[in-house]
């Protein structure tokens, strides 16, 4: 699943939508769906940027509340699916020095 923030405003912010509280009831009925099963993997995913690292505990915090596989937190895409494009090259590599500078790793 993936939110943009894990208070509804700043997943409003950025979806311009009001539905964040639907999105999280949908993912405690899937996981409690799932029960015991390993499969599906379920996660959340945070689109994150220097201005919200301030958010990072409170994303993890939300993963662990509704039972999550994992929670990611990721760099912006540089065009989101149907949008304009939101960040420059040069953001986007300040926004990966950050992350990396405060301790966050890449994995791949």
């Amino acid at each position: 699943m993936s939110v943009d923030g894990p208070p509804p405003a700043s997943h409003r912010a950025v979806h311009g939508t009001g539905d964040f509280a639907c999105i999280v009831a949908g993912v405690e009925k899937l996981v409690a769906e799932c029960g015991p099963r390993r499969h599906p993997v379920i996660g959340l995913s945070y689109d994150m940027d220097a201005a919200a690292f301030s958010l990072v505990d409170e994303a993890v915090a939300l993963g662990n509340r509704l039972g999550m596989d994992y929670v990611l937190l990721r760099t912006r895409f540089f065009e989101e699916v149907g949008r304009a494009p939101t960040m420059t090259v040069s953001a986007t590599r300040l926004d990966s020095r950050l992350m990396r500078d405060a301790g966050f790793r890449h994995e791949t």
